[in-house]
């Protein structure tokens, strides 16, 4: 997954600068997204593994994590 965009922050400074960078709501929605596309791709290996029928929920497990070493 990608990050959004960055925004442009009013800091209220008296210099009146603006920053660049992420708004809360910006990155819960990214984590969000995150955590949805990982729960995806972890119900897909499940299920590839009951098709397989020979395989055991263990099997499945040590494909998960096997994900995050990749």
């Amino acid at each position: 997954m990608t990050l959004p965009e960055m925004s442009v922050i009013d800091t209220h400074l008296p210099s009146n600068h603006k920053t660049r960078g992420y708004t809360t709501e910006q990155m819960l929605a990214w984590g969000k997204a995150c955590a949805e596309s990982e729960r995806e791709a972890c119900a897909a290996i499940c299920e590839e593994e009951e098709e397989l029928r020979d395989h055991t929920p263990f099997d499945a497990a040590l494909r998960i994590k096997a994900r995050g070493n990749t």
